[in-house]
């Protein structure tokens, strides 16, 4: 099949196709976000957790993918480099969350290295797909797409294609997200440690190293502090959004 622009696709096995390569012109960095608490769960036990549609965000995407689709396992990465101040405040990390446990009251993007993150795909048999944004609610037929940055107003139906489009498409309030998503056929996934070595960790803008570090080291898991501690990288917009 051609390659075509996003802007001129103009069936659904031709965006299907297009939003399978994710990471066909990306160079450096896509991103996790997460809590303290989960990151320290990644990295204590050595394995990445994947969810099912019953936990998505959207419910809506939720009742439009197929059985198959809610079978498999996924994961989701932000594909954008630009700080997303949306998705701080939807993971607690602008609002400070009111969980009894400390840890998962902070927020932490996990920084995942393109090159490694190809290499761990391969060797785990992950495969990786974009999320394309559309109107979901309502009228289902001549669509607007997004994904990334650029338009697709082509009409590709959705409601005749729902087999072929399943779990490759959200609402469009959610385009915000710029989401890509690693597939696999199980639940938990073991990391190699090159692979979580090439992993940093930087904090919310309204958290900081410091106040990461101390927690972990009033916690269970205080023993990884030691071996972690190098892949912290402050984040640049701390101190721009007041707490609250």
């Amino acid at each position: 099949m051609a390659s075509k622009a996003f802007s001129e696709l103009t069936t659904a096995e031709e965006l299907k196709a297009y939003l399978d390569k994710p990471l066909l012109h990306m160079k450096y960095s896509v991103f996790h976000y997460t809590s303290l608490y989960s990151l320290l769960e990644i990295f204590s036990g050595k394995k990445l957790k994947f969810s099912q549609f019953d936990k998505t965000n959207d419910k809506i995407e939720a009742d439009f993918v197929n059985d198959e689709t809610k079978k498999k396992y996924f994961f989701c990465l932000l594909r954008s480099m630009e700080e997303n101040f949306g998705m701080w405040a939807m993971y607690g990390g602008l609002t400070k969350g009111n969980s009894d446990e400390p840890l998962k009251n902070i927020c932490v993007k996990i920084e995942f290295d393109v090159k490694q993150l190809k290499k761990f795909m391969a060797e785990k048999k992950l495969k990786a797909t974009a999320v394309a944004y559309t109107h979901i609610i309502g009228k289902k037929d001549n669509n607007i797409f997004f994904c990334g940055t650029v338009t697709n107003k082509k009409g590709i139906s959705l409601s005749k294609n729902r087999d072929i489009l399943s779990g490759y498409v959200k609402d469009n309030a959610w385009k915000y997200e710029k989401e890509m998503r690693l597939w696999s056929e199980n639940e938990f996934v073991d990391l190699s440690d090159e692979f979580m070595k090439s992993l940093k960790i930087i904090p919310s803008p309204i958290s900081s190293i410091d106040e990461c570090e101390n927690l972990i080291k009033e916690s269970k898991y205080k023993d990884i502090l030691e071996a972690i501690h190098p892949q912290f990288e402050q984040n640049k917009y701390q101190g721009l959004y007041g707490k609250k």
